[in-house]
């Protein structure tokens, strides 16, 4: 989707031992955002399984305003499988969430980086491709990928100008699918 304008990257000679976010555990229930010292904390579960949705602009929305919710979800935790089930495996975001995987896996974690999405345009079906397509802005500041080798990838959203894109659709059997992200000049 929309790239992001990077600031230095700082690297620590330690591993990073992996710990709790506020530098202790958060009491059951209450969400406590990532920071240098862990990931996030009791963040809100997504809905286990898509739901279907009628095939309209509203339903799109809909289907929309879950996947933010499990794509922050895996942003957060680690925890992709809800968010996989929004896109297609041939989409930018798939790879993202196997980046998110990998880096969780590997005792790294997301400070910061939650995403949301504001439609800009009319929902467009392509009777040719059999697809659709909405024009959304994409509304992001930082993030910071801490590694467990103590690497850090900080990017700050500086240059917004590629912040609007297309989302690419299918629907099938009342579910919507994210299958790709494309700027106007790619379509």
């Amino acid at each position: 989707s929309a790239s992001a304008s990077e600031s230095p990257s700082a690297s620590a000679t330690s591993r990073v031992t992996r710990g709790y976010s506020g530098n202790s555990k958060a009491p059951d229930g209450e969400y406590r955002k990532a920071d240098e010292y862990g990931p996030a904390q009791n963040v809100q579960e997504p809905r286990k399984e898509p739901a279907q949705y009628p095939e309209t602009e509203q339903g799109l929305y809909r289907m929309m305003k879950d996947w933010v919710v499990a794509h922050n979800y895996a942003i957060q935790t680690g925890d992709c499988s809800y968010a996989f089930k929004y896109v297609t495996d041939e989409s930018e975001e798939y790879g993202f969430y196997l980046f998110i995987e990998d880096l969780y896996q590997n005792g790294g974690w997301t400070v910061d980086g939650l995403d949301s999405y504001q439609p800009q345009g009319p929902l467009i079906y392509d009777e040719a491709k059999k697809k659709y397509r909405m024009l959304h802005r994409r509304f992001w500041t930082t993030v910071m990928y801490v590694e467990s080798n103590g690497h850090l990838d900080m990017q700050a959203n500086t240059d917004t100008s590629d912040d609007t894109f297309y989302f690419l659709y299918t629907y099938s059997n009342g579910y919507w699918k994210i299958i790709d992200s494309k700027y106007e000049n790619e379509l």
